[in-house]
């Protein structure tokens, strides 16, 4: 602020008793404010950068989310029509009649590739194979729907702190549209 002479028809007399000139006291005034939102834009810089990463990753968790959910229901399906098979196997290998010859025909005439099988290639080698398939499908599956498990929680935590970081930003906002 100045410290040239003031007469009194351009001088602002605050509270505390020193004397300005008008246009002096609002540069310095001004000067102030721009300080304290340049401050502000630095906290709110850095709030806004959080919320950003946050928007990121509860987006790139969603994906990653339905990419499993698809997996998991492929797999799912898989396994039940293993196990099926597996089980077939198993009744044809302790030679125990079933019900439905034809469908289980259609189920175990062709393997995972879709190649022919010859029906009477089945036996204790073939029934060992298939049953550490449905084993390893179901470790498989277990193992995805724990990482969906531990993805959904990240995304709930993410989630929460996104909130809080979005009414942080509003919350500034509102202060600042207050502020003279």
């Amino acid at each position: 602020i100045c410290l040239d002479a003031c007469p009194t028809s351009v001088a602002v007399l605050p509270s505390c008793g020193h004397i300005f000139h008008g246009h002096c006291i609002k540069y310095w005034a001004d000067l102030k404010d721009k300080e304290l939102d340049e401050k502000a834009d630095e906290t709110s810089g850095a709030t806004r950068t959080m919320h950003q990463s946050l928007l990121r990753e509860v987006d790139e968790g969603a994906a990653r989310d339905l990419a499993l959910s698809e997996r998991i229901d492929e797999l799912s399906f898989s396994l039940k029509r293993r196990s099926r098979r597996m089980e077939a196997v198993r009744q044809v290998v302790k030679g125990v009649p079933t019900s439905d010859e034809n469908s289980q025909a259609e189920d175990l005439g062709t393997d995972s590739c879709g190649d022919e099988l010859d029906l009477e290639e089945w036996n204790g080698e073939l029934l060992a194979r298939l049953t550490t398939v449905v084993q390893d499908t179901k470790a498989e599956l277990n193992h995805l729907i724990e990482d969906q498990r531990r993805l959904t929680a990240r995304r709930a935590e993410s989630a929460r702190r996104l909130e809080a970081l979005s009414s942080e930003l509003e919350a500034e906002a509102k202060s600042r549209e207050q502020a003279p």
